[in-house]
């Protein structure tokens, strides 16, 4: 007996039901993935914070978006200095809300900024917000 040939239609949905539960798992394990090293790096810096007791904290990038979390949960309320903070690229990624960046003790410089403190366009004192 000779079987029936899918027509093109049913294939098409076929690919495009495969193709967007692909899409879902992959999107669900890359929030889970970013938001397990978000924690696992937070976690690292509580202990480091309450062993060394710094007196004053400078982070950078992804260090920044940890410092930031730090700030939010209450470990680290002194003086901060964020260089070109991630912290709302990570909370995106990992499907968490916008964080806002603490004001008062902490400073904070952009990339954007960073980049024209490097190629002395601007003074730094202008790029803090």
């Amino acid at each position: 007996m000779k079987e029936k040939a899918i027509p093109w239609r049913d294939g098409a949905i076929a690919y495009f039901v495969i193709g967007a539960t692909a899409w879902f798992l992959f999107n669900k394990l890359y929030k889970s993935a970013v938001r397990s090293m978000l924690e696992r790096a937070v976690s690292i810096q509580t202990k480091a914070i309450q062993e060394f007791q710094p007196s004053i904290v400078i982070a950078a990038s992804f260090g920044a978006a940890v410092a930031v979390e730090c700030m939010k949960r209450g470990v680290w309320k002194g003086p901060t200095v964020l260089l070109a903070p991630s912290a709302r690229v990570i909370a995106k990624k990992a499907g968490l809300s916008d964080p806002e960046i603490p004001r008062g003790m902490s400073y904070c410089i952009d990339a954007d900024c960073m980049r024209k403190i490097m190629f002395k366009q601007i003074a730094i004192e202008r790029c803090m917000l």
